[in-house]
């Protein structure tokens, strides 16, 4: 050895320093993440979690960047469970992963890759795009939280112009209540499991507890905003299946775009701020002409209002000017004599004077 050598390993040795190889079982020759076998590999991204070794995090990066080609693998199939393998060791041990590694995967892993996008800071223009693509709606109210946390002014002025204004007008010609009911969850159910020989494999869904029925106490939350998402980590063992439950939300979206705005935009509560935007008028029927002229004084105080919130948003940066905002009127006809038909009502646009 060296004088030089040997002076820097008296100093190393002497500072207390260790030198040492990065995660060292899957940075070598010998790395099961470079075996040929989709099993090997899903061990070796199982062994970094069962370690809860952090510094595994480089080279399950890389593993997931070169798995991008079975991104569309069959579902339960060994592609597939070495592709989750990798997000769960990635979620579990936390860090960031590069955007351009994970969006390849958010068609089949939507929720793993919301979950580790949560982390980076710099992905608005990814999260705005997916807000537009075929998602469930606690998938799309995770991206509204993480948007909403980054006080995103995109998002806010994409929020505005997407709400649907509406007026709801109930025709009676009786005293009493008419209801109405809206709004549902649908789920399908399927077994899961995965090929023998495999480590355990963990399944991720986001869920909305107000809609699914299911309690919090054991999911974890994750997206926090005005309406909470959490998630859930099924794990799957090799011989077993699990009764996997695929949510799908069917919402008024307005009415959660508004709490956004009402929370970010405005000093008022989102129930104010729903009358304002999806308010409910009952107007006893005597004819059509006392109909219109009543229907019209309540969208003109409807658009005034508008027009007061439009002004205060744009103190928040928004270009209210680019907008092209109208009321839908829609008319439920609970009358017991309809002999006489109901003069239609159309769109009132809303201009800023």
């Amino acid at each position: 050895m060296s004088p030089l050598a040997k002076l820097l390993v008296i100093m190393t040795a002497s500072s207390g320093l260790a030198v040492s190889e990065d995660c060292p079982s899957l940075n070598n020759a010998n790395s099961p993440l470079r075996s040929s076998k989709f099993i090997d590999r899903a061990w070796g991204a199982y062994s970094a979690l069962r370690d809860h070794d952090r510094s595994c995090q480089t080279a399950l990066i890389t593993a997931l960047r070169e798995a991008i080609p079975l991104r569309n693998s069959a579902i339960d199939s060994e592609a597939y469970a070495y592709v989750q393998s990798l997000f769960d060791a990635l979620i579990q041990l936390g860090g960031p992963v590069p955007s351009d590694v994970l969006l390849p995967f958010r068609y089949q892993s939507r929720a793993e890759v919301l979950l580790i996008l949560a982390r980076s800071p710099g992905n608005e223009r990814d999260l705005l795009a997916m807000m537009d693509e075929d998602i469930n709606t606690a998938e799309w109210l995770a991206i509204c939280n993480l948007l909403f946390q980054k006080r995103s002014r995109e998002f806010f002025q994409k929020t505005l112009s997407e709400v649907a204004i509406t007026h709801t007008f109930e025709i009676k010609d009786f005293d009493g209540f008419a209801g109405r009911c809206g709004g549902a969850i649908g789920s399908a159910s399927a077994p899961r499991h995965f090929p023998n020989g495999f480590p355990p494999i963990a399944l991720y869904q986001l869920d909305f507890p107000q809609m699914s029925g299911r309690g919090p106490d054991d999911e974890v939350l994750a997206f926090p905003g005005p309406r909470d998402i959490y998630y859930r980590r099924t794990v799957i063992a090799t011989g077993t299946e699990e009764t996997w439950t695929h949510l799908n939300f069917f919402h008024y979206l307005d009415v959660y775009r508004s709490e956004y705005l009402a929370a970010g935009l405005t000093g008022m509560s989102s129930q104010d701020l729903n009358k304002v935007l999806f308010p409910l008028s009952s107007i006893r029927w005597q004819n059509a002409e006392r109909f219109n002229q009543q229907a019209a004084e309540q969208l003109d105080r409807q658009a005034d209002q508008i027009r007061e919130l439009l002004m205060e948003m744009r103190e928040h940066g928004l270009d209210v000017q680019a907008l092209s905002l109208h009321i839908a009127p829609i008319i439920y006809d609970y009358r017991n004599d309809k002999d006489e038909p109901l003069p239609s009502l159309t769109p009132k646009g809303i201009s800023l004077r």
